[in-house]
């Protein structure tokens, strides 16, 4: 799994994960855990700015066959969150960006 290959390679607190779920005893005993929801600005610009991130893996999607069923939310959850952290590029000009959505990877890194 990502997080845990990363807290190895990077150390255990340089990683934060952040969810709208509970994760379970493994995952938030391994390293910091932050629950956040993506839709919500605010709450990921506190997160930003308190723990000094200077990378977001932007892993927030609807996969196509859920979306598909539902398009308003497919629409709001994989773009609104998209367009969330972008706008905290503007917030910390420092920050670098891996979007990971669907099938396409994104790379934005400003300042790098």
């Amino acid at each position: 799994m990502f997080f845990f290959k990363n807290r190895k390679k990077y150390g255990a607190d340089s990683v934060i994960a952040t969810d709208i779920k509970k994760a379970d005893d493994e995952f938030t005993s391994s390293g910091p855990f932050i629950y956040a929801d993506a839709l919500d600005y605010r709450s990921l610009e506190k997160i930003v700015v308190e723990n000094k991130v200077d990378w977001v893996v932007h892993f927030t999607a609807l996969l196509s066959a859920v979306g598909e069923n539902n398009v308003e939310k497919a629409i709001n959850v994989n773009v609104n969150t998209f367009l969330n952290v972008l706008q905290l590029g503007k917030f910390t000009l420092s920050l670098k960006f891996l979007f990971v959505n669907s099938l396409i990877f994104f790379f934005f890194f400003f300042n790098s």
